[in-house]
């Protein structure tokens, strides 16, 4: 929604087309429009219907997008891109690969999902025009070393707005949870589920003092482990899980943590490669970020132009989670200050869709120029 919406400001004419589920769109108005395909197939449940459904979702795309006046296709991901080549190829028109996860390896159940999009995107990137990368450098040299890419690649990170400091009015998570004022908070934002260091962070705890508590605002969706763990590990009293919140609402809680937590497994070079938007989310509201050792996040939490902004720490070891936390939360006022003041830069500088949105934007100006 957010390109959507960038793209629509700048004078491009913009159709979404996804697929209609039991999920509504959210209700607000936007300034593009939104095209849902149905698919018959979709009633039939077993394994054996992907095939049909798969070529019914290609038909039903092909079919929409022939009929309609389209200069540019952006596939947000990999999915719809045979599609796309397809339609590109009777309409002479270029196609955007917005690839926001790695799929050379990403962390999936399937194994054989995983190799089926490695060699999908193997075979079908080279068919885009323009490429853009969400997550940096480190990732798209993997892209580049194994389709040996030809395509232009651009950088858009999926950054939240520029805030202000009316937006950082804190909303006190102490008081909304009922624990004592000396807690210490850890915060995890957004889903959680395999490989994002949840279960280590909950063993990290019992290394750590009471008053270090733990508070989820999102959804679990790990088929019970995280639940199970906890109440195994005795737990129940220091950790909270609430929301998911909207965003205006969800940074206003944010300002009140004390750490935030990027614990990403090395399950797979996506994870290993990955600069996750809560990341992002933390510098924007000045709370220290915990994150893994690994070197797209090391480069933004330790070596940012004007130094530290958090620690980075192994996530499969609860020791060394528990240690880096009390690295952060043994910081005295003036240390913390300095911290946030470089978190601010970096927020207002670079980390945020204004400044990210240019770079969207600039991928369009080579069409316009053709």
């Amino acid at each position: 929604m957010k390109e959507a919406e960038s793209l629509e400001k700048n004078d491009c004419e913009v159709t979404i087309l996804g697929l209609e589920d039991s999920r509504e769109i959210p209700s607000r108005n936007f300034s593009f429009d939104i095209s849902l395909i149905h698919l018959k197939s979709r009633k039939y449940r077993s394994k054996i219907f992907l095939p049909l459904k798969f070529a019914e979702l290609i038909f039903r795309n092909y079919q929409f997008l022939m009929q309609q006046d389209v200069h540019v296709i952006h596939c947000h991901d990999i999915s719809p891109m045979f599609v796309a080549w397809l339609v590109s190829l009777r309409k002479k028109i270029p196609i955007v690969y917005d690839s926001h996860e790695l799929e050379y390896d990403r962390n999936l159940s399937s194994k054989a999902l995983k190799l089926f999009n490695r060699y999908y995107e193997k075979l079908l990137i080279g068919k885009a025009s323009q490429i853009i990368v969400s997550e940096g450098a480190f990732r798209a040299e993997v892209m580049h070393d194994v389709h040996r890419l030809h395509a232009p690649v651009t950088y858009v990170r999926n950054c939240p707005p520029r805030v202000t400091d009316k937006d950082l009015i804190q909303i006190n998570l102490k008081e909304k949870l009922g624990v004592p004022e000396n807690s210490r908070i850890l915060l995890y934002v957004g889903n959680i589920g395999p490989g994002r260091g949840t279960i280590q962070t909950l063993e990290s705890l019992l290394h750590l003092p009471k008053e270090v508590i733990l508070v989820v605002i999102g959804t679990v969706q790990d088929n019970g482990v995280f639940n199970k763990t906890k109440n195994e590990l005795g737990l129940d009293d220091r950790v909270f899980a609430i929301g998911p919140f909207p965003y205006k609402e969800l940074i206003r809680y944010t300002t009140s943590a004390d750490i935030g937590l990027c614990l990403y497994e090395n399950t797979c070079l996506s994870y290993y490669h990955s600069t996750p938007t809560k990341l992002f989310d933390y510098i924007a509201a000045g709370v220290p970020p915990l994150t893994s050792n690994f070197p797209a996040m090391s480069e933004i939490v330790e070596n940012s132009p004007d130094g530290e902004i958090g620690v980075t720490v192994s996530p499969e070891n609860p020791v060394d989670i528990a240690q880096g936390i009390k690295i952060i939360l043994d910081w005295d006022n003036e240390k913390l200050g300095i911290v946030k003041g470089r978190m601010k830069k970096l927020h207002l500088s670079q980390f945020n869709w204004d400044e990210q949105e240019k770079n969207l934007i600039s991928v369009y100006e080579n069409f316009r120029d053709q």
